[in-house]
């Protein structure tokens, strides 16, 4: 398994992790449940853009593909995040309000739109109030 492979499974903490019986002995593969598979499809093609957090803690990137936006955080740290806020620049995004759908996450999400301006940027979003320790969110904008 490459170093993506492990460092895609550690963002997936519900994958279960499968022996091949076909391939190098060594083969070892992640069986996500099937949203968790819809949604790392989602991730894999299109723009990548890092997004700021405002917490350095915070991972967050939105990636935008011809009919798809997808935003990632990802809180590697032992404590939850509740101080951050999210802003990018300019992206391919379409200006206008978005519709924000969770694809993978337990947060509950308070805000479920998002208002993208004329450049196709938008900021102080803040989806959750709190992103608990080790957690992941991918969230798709329609």
């Amino acid at each position: 398994m490459s170093h993506v492979d492990y460092t895609f499974a550690a963002l997936l903490p519900n994958a279960k992790p499968m022996i091949s019986t076909k391939g190098p002995a060594s083969s070892v593969h992640i069986a996500a449940p099937k949203p968790v598979r819809s949604a790392a499809n989602l991730i894999r093609v299109g723009d990548f853009n890092m997004v700021n957090s405002g917490n350095p803690a915070l991972y967050a990137c939105l990636r935008i593909s011809d009919n798809n936006a997808v935003l990632v955080l990802v809180n590697p740290s032992n404590k939850d995040i509740s101080d951050y806020s999210l802003s990018i620049q300019i992206t391919g995004l379409a200006p206008g309000t978005h519709d924000v759908i969770p694809l993978f996450g337990d947060a509950i999400i308070n805000k479920t739109s998002v208002l993208v301006n004329e450049k196709g940027g938008f900021i102080n979003y803040k989806p959750v109030d709190k992103l608990p320790a080790y957690g992941t969110l991918i969230l798709k904008l329609n």
